[in-house]
């Protein structure tokens, strides 16, 4: 993806972009391999460049086997994203253990200097509790300050021939199965002409293989019943703004409900309410943020409902999220 970013040199920054097909490769393989191969890649780099401190944006695949690939003297700090409070009572006990015995292995090895978890100030302060450490830390999950154009709002519905009064139900990102985006599509086919006439479906970002095939195979299907368009593509920030200033309601069933998302931050930002499952951590985040609808959960059904019965949506208040989730803030905890 370097081709879509462009960073300001500077002579204390470095990038390295590691080899794709190495990476590629790797995906193929067992998870212990594919884990082992990623970590021992980070590892040489950290050597050959005498690195002091390794941050891993997303740390917890690699816990606990990180500190055997690190040089001695060097630390490791890295996000969570997943904070397993939220399914403990759902889990059994098998995977109960692993989850807590996966965050116990680190406490006592130095080498893990800081584990952030993300979006979650409770559950940080618990653990450590909990676990009798300092190594949890708060990490807000910070907002793009996105600019905001009306302007630009009215000329996108007009190229992309979206009718003045319509609803527009926005999907966007990375889609895959975890992503619920096959629900939206399965809602949408539960309905009839009439419940849906007056809606357009936008799903704007890469489109995974894993879904790929049946995603056409529905949308396809449904093209003659809604409008519906799909921009299967890496979608630039001014894209994304522009879709967020001119739709209705961002949609984001997400299976992953014990995870943050950086989504809640476009919904603040754009001021536009956002619908998720009223369940676990996302859940919880709409419903402390007041930043939109909870429905029972991410099914076709509860989908479906939602669209029919909403004829208008709610005005939401973004500012006290995008206060406290700058950033600023996410550099400052992170250093």
């Amino acid at each position: 993806m370097k081709k879509n970013y462009i960073w300001r040199e500077a002579d204390n920054i470095t990038f390295l972009f590691l080899d794709h097909r190495q990476i590629q490769s790797l995906h193929s393989k067992h998870k212990i391999a594919r884990i082992s191969g990623l970590v021992g890649i980070a590892s040489k780099l950290a050597k050959k460049y005498k690195v002091d401190d390794t941050f891993f944006i997303s740390i917890a695949e690699y816990m606990p086997w990180l500190p055997l690939f690190f040089r001695s003297g060097s630390t490791i700090s890295g996000i969570i994203y997943y904070i397993y409070l939220y399914e403990w009572q759902s889990k059994k006990t098998v995977a109960r253990v692993k989850d807590a015995l996966t965050l116990l292995s680190v406490i006592p090895i130095k080498k893990y200097k800081h584990l952030f978890l993300l979006n979650d100030p409770v559950a940080a302060t618990y653990m450590n509790k909990k676990f009798k450490t300092k190594k949890f830390h708060y990490l807000p999950d910070p907002y793009l300050p996105l600019t905001v154009d009306k302007e630009n709002d009215k000329n996108l519905k007009e190229s992309l021939g979206i009718e003045d009064g319509k609803k527009i139900f926005l999907h966007f990102g990375s889609m895959s199965y975890r992503k619920g985006t096959l629900n939206i599509l399965h809602a949408i086919s539960l309905l009839s002409h009439d419940e849906v006439k007056d809606c357009c479906f936008i799903f704007a970002g890469k489109v995974n293989n894993d879904i790929k095939e049946k995603f056409y195979h529905l949308t396809d299907a449904l093209k003659n019943k809604a409008q519906i368009l799909v921009f299967d593509e890496f979608c630039p920030p001014s894209f994304l703004s522009s879709l967020c200033e001119a739709c209705s309601v961002i949609v984001a069933p997400y299976y992953n409900t014990a995870y943050s998302s950086g989504i809640i931050g476009y919904a603040a930002n754009f001021q536009k309410p956002i619908v998720v499952p009223n369940e676990k951590f996302i859940g919880k985040l709409v419903k402390r943020y007041r930043l939109g609808y909870r429905i029972k959960d991410n099914s076709p059904e509860s989908i479906a409902d939602f669209i029919k019965n909403r004829n208008t949506f709610l005005s939401i208040n973004g500012n006290r999220y995008m206060t406290t989730h700058t950033v600023d803030d996410f550099v400052q905890k992170t250093l």
